[in-house]
């Protein structure tokens, strides 16, 4: 009906092949001057760029694990996958069965992974929203990313519901597309794109069935978070059948890395993003009405924090500090490579002034904290939270970390933030000179310690925490309320 489909593997383009692409971008320099290129033991990222770089020459990958095999062939070879997904698919036509009686105007992304939050019934993310849907007596279903046959029953269980694994659907189809003749790319562009093709034959394959199962439960509306390629066949059939999307942040997205909310290239008349999405402050709304090109700049609407917190206290300066020791509140962070943020760290557990606490990703295992531990042990001593942010983060002095959003959530609880510089994330959230006497931004390992002595005296005059609060979080109001109200519509 319109829709680009091929806009779905964006995200993936820019993470898979473009950044990679960029560090080693001398290399592929190098390999054009040859004929025939032998790879042997190189990291998967690299492989697929290279790939695409040489496709019009001999290549070959000499690396034990074969990632360029198809994904049809790889599923195959691997029982665990196919009983994983032939569990999902069973689990779904009961809840198909369940929901056709029982139907549902409302349904849920929720996510890119079928996890569960301690404590609750759902992801992290979502907890709010499903505690604002069941205050206002909505019912509603839930479509979930595949996971292992173990916690398929498990979850299953837990929630004592019934959910959708659609990927399941889309994992069964795959086995039904005929094998075409290989295309050859006459460009690394081309290439790139077709390497995507059988993405988008399943794609098209499988909306149509979405669509009936819709129409099937009688769904309404959907909350969709955002487009990408993990949603796309939701989106997109929701939007085929006219069944209005709904999308929120999730986190504190910018324009180079959440791309798929903003895709600058985009280009078709029929726009994909969701039909209304929902931005955290005032500040974010001009932000996205100016870089995205993806969600059509009527439906960018300031609705607030799925998960937003009462201030309790602000903190006033060194004079009302505790006589102890100033505490530290290091964010552990998936895509950051411990290698980068150690540096930082050992000046700080030289200090006697300061005590370092780490905060862990909610829902293991974390990879970040795992690699930390190898190469700095001095870490394994330090208190470990894996809680609330808000709560875990309380009685701490100072948020530290790259990239995360929960660094600068410190300033909801009043809390001061430290961003460090890596080379991979570098300034991401563009802080350098935003204000210039506070450094928000610390550069160097040498430099953090007067850094965060300086930040503390001077908190009163400079407001970084007000000012951090306003500009990403806004009035800190409930976005949850905000996202039943169009869910309901």
């Amino acid at each position: 009906k319109g829709y680009d489909i091929s806009w779905s593997a964006y995200s993936s383009i820019h993470h898979n092949f473009s950044l990679p692409f960029t560090e080693i971008k001398e290399l592929t320099e190098i390999v054009k001057n040859y004929d025939t290129i032998m790879l042997h033991n190189c990291e998967r990222k690299y492989i697929n760029v290279l790939r695409h770089i040489c496709y019009n020459k001999n290549f070959q990958n000499k690396t034990k694990y074969n990632f360029l095999k198809k994904i049809r062939i790889i599923t195959i070879i691997k029982p665990k996958r196919f009983l994983d997904n032939l569990t999902a698919l069973f689990v779904t036509i009961f809840a198909l069965f369940y929901f056709s009686i029982s139907k549902r105007k409302v349904g849920i992304w929720t996510g890119g992974a079928d996890k569960i939050f301690p404590g609750t019934d759902c992801g992290f993310r979502l907890v709010n929203l499903y505690q604002a849907l069941r205050k206002n007596k909505i019912k509603f279903v839930e479509f979930a990313a595949n996971n292992s046959w173990k916690n398929t029953f498990k979850n299953l269980l837990f929630r004592k519901r019934f959910v959708i694994y659609y990927p399941s659907i889309k994992y069964f189809l795959s086995f039904l597309i005929p094998t075409q003749e290989k295309l050859k790319p006459k460009s690394i562009y081309n290439s790139v794109l077709l390497s995507y093709d059988f993405h988008n034959q399943l794609l098209l394959r499988v909306i149509p069935i979405l669509e009936f199962i819709y129409k099937l439960i009688g769904l309404k509306t959907l909350w969709i978070r955002a487009f990408g390629l993990g949603n796309a066949e939701l989106v997109i059939a929701a939007k085929s059948a006219g069944i209005k999307t709904v999308g929120m942040m999730h986190g504190l997205s910018t324009k180079i890395n959440t791309v798929n909310e903003f895709v600058p290239a985009y280009s078709s008349p029929k726009k994909l993003g969701s039909d209304v999405y929902g931005v955290w402050s005032p500040w974010f709304e001009q932000y996205f009405k100016k870089n995205s090109k993806i969600i059509a700049l009527e439906s960018i609407k300031y609705a607030g924090l799925l998960r937003p917190y009462i201030l309790q206290r602000k903190i006033s300066g060194k004079e009302e500090k505790r006589e102890d020791k100033i505490r530290l509140f290091l964010i552990s962070e998936p895509l950051t490579d411990p290698k980068e943020i150690v540096p930082y760290f050992k000046p700080l557990t030289k200090d006697k002034r300061f005590s370092l606490a780490i905060k862990l990703r909610p829902i293991p295992p974390d990879r970040f904290y795992n690699n930390l531990i190898k190469i700095f042990p001095e870490a394994k001593f330090w208190p470990k939270y894996k809680g609330n942010i808000f709560e875990d983060g309380k009685n701490a002095d100072v948020f530290i970390g790259s990239y995360s959003t929960a660094v600068l959530e410190a300033s909801l609880l009043g809390k001061l933030s430290i961003l460090v510089k890596t080379k991979k994330w570098g300034d991401y959230f563009e802080m350098k000179d935003w204000i210039p006497e506070a450094k928000i931004l610390v550069e160097k390992p040498e430099e953090i310690v007067e850094n965060i002595l300086t930040r503390l005296q001077q908190e009163n005059k400079l407001k970084t925490a007000e000012k951090i609060k306003t500009r990403f979080f806004g009035e800190n109001k409930n976005g949850a309320a905000w996202a039943v109200k169009e869910l309901t519509l």
